[in-house]
């Protein structure tokens, strides 16, 4: 239920919401406990796309599981931007498109005091889970606790609130603002936190362990019109700025686009013609900047990427590759706040002279 305290007792930051969020009544009491811990509540209203050209970006970062979510980010077609939170870590994206779409159910886990889980639901009942396909370290014996917030009456939800507290900046309660009401549902889990993240972790490095593992990939079995970079930004904590981190795919086929690795700043595009196809990529990696911490030898960074097409190599790799051998038919990128690990599964398309051939670790 929401609760009856008036949400104008509450310290926020850059000034009083101009509507009333939805908080339930145990989030109010941790708004409440927060704000004794000098840690003031902030909001975010982002909307929804407005046009059918408006594509907007939600972006949420973490620096692991334990840790949670540290930020939001919403960029708009218009090239306007809304941050929430400390945006630093890995970037998970989700795209929602201007044809009517629009945020109508968020489901949360949290971790002891920690909103370890967020799933979003669209009016399209397209999904996304952030962290998404993560694994990593979380500690046993924490109760775990399960929300479900639905926006009534074919409603939206247009924005968030909540705490970012501790020395990581967590997201650690939250509320919702929509144009409608919430209905909610909440219950305690019955298996322990470890196992909600992941079934398995003897393959893990201690970066993974901490960090946690992001998986996105991407088939190349279709035309594409564009590919462009993205790059880090400024004051990234493991990476250079500017550095590759992802790889950003559209097709006018589809009304949303394709990416793998992380998507933070846009980079180099390049778009590709009608006949011209994508035949193989080489990654320069790197260990990383001075301060990344070395947790095994494998682990690595993206340092630049070379795109090969049927018509020539982009100039986005120091290296360079014969157009001639393996067509990438999988590409699957790992990443997490400090490291990417990246395989390729060739096929038999055109360009392919090493069918059958074993997978390629770049």
């Amino acid at each position: 239920m929401e609760h009856s305290l008036d949400f104008t007792s509450l310290s926020w930051r850059k000034g009083l919401p101009l509507s009333t969020p939805f908080i339930t009544d145990s989030d109010m009491a941790s708004f409440q406990s927060y704000q004794q811990q000098f840690s003031p509540a902030s909001h975010v209203i982002f909307g929804k796309p407005e046009s059918s050209s408006a594509l907007l970006i939600i972006t949420i970062f973490t620096k692991g599981p334990g840790v949670g979510i540290t930020g939001m980010r919403f960029d708009y077609a218009n090239g306007e931007r809304k941050v929430w939170g400390v945006c630093k870590g890995a970037a998970l994206n989700f795209f929602l498109n201007g044809i009517g779409e629009s945020i109508a159910m968020v489901e949360t886990c949290q971790i002891g005091p920690v909103v370890s889980k967020l799933k979003l639901t669209t009016n399209l009942q397209r999904t996304c889970i952030f962290p998404g396909q993560s694994r990593g370290f979380v500690e046993y014996n924490v109760k775990a606790t399960s929300h479900k917030y639905i926006a009534a009456h074919h409603g939206n939800i247009i924005g968030f609130c909540g705490c970012f507290v501790g020395s990581q900046g967590s997201l650690a309660c939250l509320g919702f603002f929509t144009d409608t009401s919430i209905v909610c549902g909440s219950s305690s889990l019955d298996h322990s936190p470890e196992t909600f993240f992941t079934d398995s972790m003897e393959d893990f490095t201690v970066s993974f362990r901490i960090h946690g593992k992001f998986k996105s990939q991407i088939t190349l079995d279709k035309h594409y019109d564009s590919v462009q970079t993205s790059v880090e930004s400024a004051g990234a904590e493991f990476r250079e700025q500017g550095q590759i981190v992802g790889l950003l795919f559209r097709s006018s086929g589809s009304d949303y686009p394709e990416l793998i690795g992380q998507w933070v700043e846009p980079g180099e595009k390049y778009h590709l013609a009608a006949n011209e196809s994508i035949l193989d990529v080489d990654i320069t990696k790197w260990r990383g900047p001075s301060n990344t911490p070395r947790y095994a030898s494998w682990t690595y960074q993206v340092k630049n990427i070379a795109l090969v097409t049927s018509r020539q190599t982009l100039q986005w790799s120091q290296g360079d590759r014969n157009a001639k051998e393996l067509k990438p038919a999988l590409i699957t990128w790992n990443f997490n706040a400090v490291f990417d690990y990246i395989t390729v599964e060739p096929g038999d398309g055109p360009g392919n002279c090493c069918s059958g051939a074993s997978r390629k670790t770049l």
